[in-house]
Parts: structure tokens; C-alpha cells; sequence
């Protein structure tokens, strides 16, 4: 099926996420739905971002952009600023979670962000964030767990599941490293902390089998708290 009003859908995210956020959007055109796929802080941003020029930052650019491709609808897949400039603009905003904002914010304050100023930007995010999902039309959480945590914290908003997938069609061979064998590979991301901690149970595997090389593959602001840990293992 296909609309036959061409309906406008800005889409804003971060930069980790974009290759899926235009997977999304081509996906929309194929129905006929008018999408744009932007990064969201070239357009809008502010106090705690982490670069201090842009605390300072106008909405010119945002209006610029909603004058220009006059959206009917706009989809954040974070809530940030550029969620905040939407609700400004007053078109619609659709919120997209792909996890558990609350727990990941308890998870933050007990962790990385123990100093004060930290705790300011953390207690901004959650204000900002809390404007985003109040403001919304519709919440989109990726699974029904998702979906009903949300409910706990705004049950007057409309919320309805978004899932997503994975499509192998857009995968690649690229040359990589050479690797020992034999070997194990694992791809997980420190990004939250109740996920990556649990990689800490690898040294009492590596302890067991020096034979074998471990290869992680992942980033993220917590993997200081595990690095150290492995690095003492010459696997």
C-alpha cells in the first residue's frame, strides 16, 4: 500500500545510528513517504553537549531546515535538543527508544557521572528528556518490555512497538586483521554499563584457556572499566 498524500518526514538522530535511521527512511519512500535523515546536533543543540560552543547555539538552523523541507512529522531516535526545537515548531514529534532510558540514567548517575558537574548534565538530560517523551504524539519502543516500562513513566502517552531488524543484504566483506587461532570474537558495545560489566567474566575464561585469543570488538565510555581487566591476560 502506499499514501496518497506525500507525507514529510524529518528524521533526526546521532551519528552512531544514522546508517539504520536511512535503512528506516528508504523503507518509508518505498511506501511513498518524503523522508530527510539528518544528524541532530548540526541543527540543534545545547548545554551539557559536550562541545562548549555549542551550548550557545541558535534554533536558526533548525527553522532553516523545517522551512525548507516543511515536515508533517518529526522522528527523533534520541531525546535531545533537536527534539526540544520540534516541539517548538509544533509539528508532531514521534520519540523512538531503543532502551531503557530510566535504568540507563540510574545506571549513568552511580557510575561516569558520580562528580557534580556531572550530575548537572545528567539531571539536564533527563529534563530534556522528559520534555521529549511528555510532548510526543506517539513513543516508539523497539520491543513490548520497552513498551511497557514506558507506560510505568507516562501512561497518558500513546505508545506503540517499532520493531526492528537486521538485513544481511546490507552487509559487506571488508579485509580485517590478521587473526591468531584459534580464536572467539565478541561484539558488544560499553555503552551501558549492566551490559559491559558482564564481559568481566572473560577473565576467568581467559584464565582457563590460554590457548585460545579473545577479540573484542566494540567501544564506548565504560570500557575503561573492563580493558584493564583484560589487558592483564596475554590472550
Amino acid at each position: 500500500w502506499r499514501f496518497d498524500y506525500k507525507m514529510r518526514l524529518l528524521i533526526g538522530g546521532s551519528s552512531s545510528k544514522l546508517f539504520h535511521l536511512k535503512e528506516f527512511a528508504d523503507a518509508l519512500e518505498d511506501i511513498g513517504i518524503k523522508t530527510k535523515v539528518v544528524l541532530d546536533i548540526d541543527y540543534s543543540d545545547g548545554f551539557p553537549s559536550r562541545k562548549i560552543v555549542h551550548w550557545f547555539q541558535q534554533d536558526h538552523k533548525f527553522k532553516k531546515l523545517i522551512e525548507d523541507f516543511k515536515p508533517d512529522v518529526i522522528f527523533v531516535d534520541r531525546q535531545r535538543h533537536f527534539g526540544l526545537s520540534a516541539i517548538k515548531s509544533k509539528v508532531p514529534l514521534v520519540v523512538h527508544l531503543r532502551g531503557d532510558f530510566w535504568k540507563e540514567m540510574k545506571m549513568a548517575e552511580q557510575t561516569l557521572y558520580k562528580s557534580f558537574p556531572k550530575r548537572i548534565a545528567l539531571r539536564k538530560w533527563d529534563k530534556i528528556a522528559h520534555s521529549c517523551f511528555k510532548s510526543s504524539k506517539i513513543i516508539l519502543p523497539i520491543c513490548n518490555f520497552l513498551k511497557e516500562r514506558t507506560l510505568e513513566n507516562y501512561p497518558k502517552n500513546n505508545v506503540q512497538v517499532l520493531y526492528q531488524g537486521i538485513n544481511p543484504k546490507n552487509w559487506f566483506k571488508q579485509k580485517g586483521m590478521e587473526l591468531k587461532h584459534p580464536c572467539i570474537g565478541l561484539v558488544q558495545s560499553a555503552n551501558i554499563f549492566e551490559k559491559t560489566k558482564e564481559m568481566l567474566l572473560l577473565t576467568q575464561v581467559m584464565a582457563d584457556f590460554p590457548q585460545i585469543t579473545f577479540y573484542w570488538v566494540g567501544d564506548g565510555p565504560y570500557r575503561n572499566e573492563i580493558l584493564p581487566e583484560l589487558e592483564k591476560f596475554e590472550n
